[in-house]
């Protein structure tokens, strides 16, 4: 069986680069979506049928395989015994697949109930429980990829795991385009999609765990659940279940009181976040896969130093880059929603709205990914618990947010509440992280604080000749065509703001940038 094999330079920018190449596509599935189902009740449908799902499989998936499967696989590695993990991984390959076929088998049969519990008055009830039993099997076939990327990552090998979603956003727009002129509706085309996804995304990386030694096979599932370390997992997975699960409670709250709020809210809603995790993605997530592999080898080793030096790099590493993105983002809302969804379906109203809901959440940008690098720090030390019990805090005070706020502000309203749940978890992790005793919290603090109130000055200085140039780029390029109207004035105004923001960083010789460098180098 294959060892870890240490990160490197070539790791992280193989990471950000397939992380790159699948936001972008991510980002061109939701162009797809927006052409084909626009922004009213077919796209809202859509949104709902796909919720119910995505929330299990993000139960499923995300929750365990990150925050409970790599510490657990971590430390069975360590031990360098190949039969015990060789049980590990059969009992953890036995349990997963059981419990997500049930789950897929009940699902697609108690649908009906399910959707009961949604006021259906804006969807027809009948094509809402069509598509969401089409996409139910797309849980079991995503899960058992999320185990498949959690022994890899667990060996440090990221490259397979951050680029099967290009393969699912690619047949899913693929399908969606060719399938539509066959079925009754283009949002059926796309269920498709996403099932045949989910399956490319599972399959693709078997060779790879094949090549590295490690094989697996459906053992008893009585042994199964007796596995001292998927018993381990289990009580790791319990308190983060209770979490995600109410964060993704809150998700299913929002998606559902969008419905009913008014027809596009949903679609605007979910437009906005796709363009929000365009960077998320790509920088976040990337730097908290990579996270939650090196805290939790550094734990294992009592490197302490190392362990703290990884936090701050990776915290002032994401002020570096999300914060100006945000203030430019804000500044060219409209022109960026109209530029990537406007066309087909997607008419000018949906602009209007979801520039709006865009400027909410594109805010929070900053509080949202602190969340995905202070999480890790949590998990590594196997603690599951306070980020359990802070995570269900926020939620259910952004659920009363949006219960308040969404029948008076609508749109704008359910994302604010969004926002304030993220922020206050980002406080609550600070405030928590300072109890843990060998993490060095104030020096942590006094090297993120600073450096990020310097990127947000340099942010907003930069962004003062482009608002004063803004109106005037925008309205003398007229050739006709959507793309270069509002292509061309955006990638001029882009290159001044981020050329200015570039210069100042240079200027003050920005420690920043000497540590996202660092980021990258041989641990």
């Amino acid at each position: 069986m294959a060892k870890e094999k240490k990160i490197n330079k070539s790791s992280v920018f193989t990471l950000m680069f397939f992380t790159l190449g699948s936001r972008i596509l991510g980002l061109l599935r939701e162009m797809t979506k927006a052409h084909y189902l626009g922004d009213g009740i077919i796209n809202d449908t859509f949104n709902v049928a796909f919720m119910i799902p995505n929330l299990l499989r993000r139960l499923f998936a995300e929750s365990s395989m990150s925050v409970a499967f790599i510490p657990t696989f971590k430390g069975v590695l360590k031990k360098n015994n190949e039969s015990e993990t060789k049980d590990f991984l059969n009992a953890i390959f036995t349990t997963l697949s059981f419990l997500v076929t049930i789950s897929v088998i009940l699902g697609i049969l108690l649908t009906p109930l399910f959707v009961k519990v949604i006021d259906t008055k804006n969807a027809d009830i009948n094509e809402l429980i069509l598509l969401t039993r089409i996409m139910f099997p797309y849980l079991g076939f995503i899960s058992l990829a999320a185990l498949f990327q959690g022994i890899l990552n667990s060996l440090n090998i990221f490259g397979p795991g951050s680029f099967v979603p290009i393969l699912y956003n690619i047949v899913t727009i693929l399908t969606t385009i060719f399938l539509s002129k066959y079925t009754s509706n283009p949002a059926r085309a796309m269920s498709i999609g996403v099932v045949i996804g989910g399956f490319l995304q599972m399959s693709f990386q078997l060779p790879y765990i094949f090549k590295n030694g490690y094989k697996f096979k459906f053992t008893s599932i009585i042994k199964s659940f007796k596995n001292p370390e998927t018993k381990k997992v289990g009580r790791l997975i319990a308190p983060t279940l209770a979490s995600m699960g109410a964060y993704q409670l809150s998700s299913a709250v929002a998606t559902t009181i969008a419905f009913n709020t008014g027809v596009g809210v949903s679609s605007a809603l979910s437009f906005s976040l796709r363009l929000q995790e365009l960077v998320l993605g790509i920088f976040a997530v990337s730097i908290g896969t990579i996270l939650i592999s090196t805290l939790s080898k550094a734990a294992k080793d009592e490197d302490w130093e190392r362990f703290n030096l990884n936090i701050k790099t990776s915290l002032n590493a994401i002020a570096l880059i999300t914060i100006p993105v945000t203030v430019f983002a804000f500044i060219h809302a409209e022109q960026i929603v109209e530029l990537i969804f406007k066309g087909g379906a997607f008419g000018e109203n949906g602009v209007i709205l979801t520039a709006s809901v865009f400027k909410i959440h594109i805010s929070g940008l900053y509080f949202i990914a602190i969340t995905r690098i202070i999480a890790p720090a949590f998990f590594s030390l196997e603690d599951s618990k306070t980020p359990a019990m802070l995570g269900i805090v926020s939620v259910l005070i952004g659920v009363g947010l949006m219960f308040l706020l969404a029948p008076i502000f609508k749109a704008q309203g359910i994302a604010f509440a969004t926002i304030a749940s993220s922020l206050i978890l980002a406080i609550s992790y600070f405030i928590f992280l300072r109890k843990k005793k060998d993490i060095d919290f104030i020096h942590i603090l006094k090297e993120t604080i600073p450096a990020s109130f310097r990127i947000l000055v340099f942010s907003l200085i930069s962004a003062y000749p482009i608002i004063k140039i803004k109106l005037y780029i925008f309205t003398h390029v007229d050739m006709g065509n959507k793309i270069v109207n509002i292509g061309l004035p955006l990638v001029i105004s882009t290159l001044l703001y981020f050329g200015i923001y570039f210069i100042f960083l240079i200027i003050f010789k920005e420690k920043c940038v000497k540590e996202l460098n660092a980021l990258a180098r041989k641990r």
